[in-house]
């Protein structure tokens, strides 16, 4: 019996190391977006609307209410003319697909995008910095 778990342990121990040293293997990186394809096209052929949240969530003002609630928007407001959209940690932590829907959203509602500035900004609340605007052309991010 102490042979055997002697000999499991020499194994674990050797075959971990192994894994470790191995440089050729490949990594599954799930929180990493396609560097090759371009925000604004890499979802051309969704078939998702805004009206689909709105409709399956009870109207426009039910579907912000539960960013608010979600902490997914924080605050919205105009700095120097570009209106601002602030979001939160719930924000950053959504998928960009669910980010490029969500800002889709905000601006079917409110329509920003058809002010005379053309797009908002959109703002981390926690630290403040511009993390990228969001225009007819989709969402940038920096």
């Amino acid at each position: 019996m102490r042979f055997l778990s002697l000999f499991a342990a020499l194994c674990l121990a050797t075959g971990l190391s192994a894994c470790a040293n191995n440089k050729d293997h490949s990594e599954t990186r799930p929180y990493l977006e396609d560097a090759k394809t371009r925000h604004n096209v890499q979802w051309e052929n969704d078939p998702w609307v805004p009206q689909d949240w709105i409709a399956d969530r009870g109207g426009q003002v039910a579907v912000i209410d539960r960013f608010y609630a979600d902490g997914i928007i924080t605050n919205q407001f105009v700095k120097d003319d570009v209106p601002v959209l602030e979001v939160g940690r719930t924000f950053m932590e959504l998928s960009a697909l669910d980010r490029r829907r969500v800002l889709e959203t905000v601006d079917y509602i409110f329509g920003m995008t058809d002010s005379p500035q053309g797009m908002f900004s959109i703002q981390h609340a926690e630290t403040g910095d511009t993390i990228g605007l969001y225009t007819k052309e989709g969402a940038q991010f920096q």
